[in-house]
């Protein structure tokens, strides 16, 4: 795998490794974080804000080969996941586009949500294309 493509795996995997203490607290259902629960549930903020990973670092899908882009695309939902985000594809949708379709939200501003998950609703995206 390219230089390039292992730079910024190890950029998502640091922070999926950051996510912030009260998310955990959110999980272990900590009575002591309504005062946090107010601030970040109330503010909307970019996605690359929230995750703390900025779109540039993401090359365009043509400059990818096949086997990048499936690493690239599980790995961006592995950190979604540990953010509360979760993106729902149509059946057959290829990796190419489900690349492009993460990379269309990233800067889109998005709640935080102590229970449950963000859910990215792509159905409406054509998995033939």
């Amino acid at each position: 795998m390219r230089t390039q493509i292992i730079q910024i795996l190890d950029v998502l995997e640091i922070a999926r490794k950051r996510v912030p203490s009260y998310m955990a607290a959110w999980l272990d259902n900590d009575p002591d974080i309504l005062h946090l629960l107010e601030i970040e549930l109330g503010e909307e903020k970019p996605l690359c804000e929230r995750l703390g990973v900025s779109k540039g670092i993401f090359p365009p899908v043509d400059d990818l080969d096949d086997d990048e882009v499936e690493v690239l695309v599980a790995k961006i939902q592995e950190l979604w996941a540990v953010y509360h985000y979760l993106a729902e594809f149509p059946s057959g949708v290829s990796t190419r586009k489900a690349y492009d379709t993460l990379l269309s939200v990233w800067e889109e501003p998005v709640m935080m949500f102590a229970t449950g998950r963000f859910h990215f609703d792509f159905y409406d995206i054509d998995p033939s294309s």
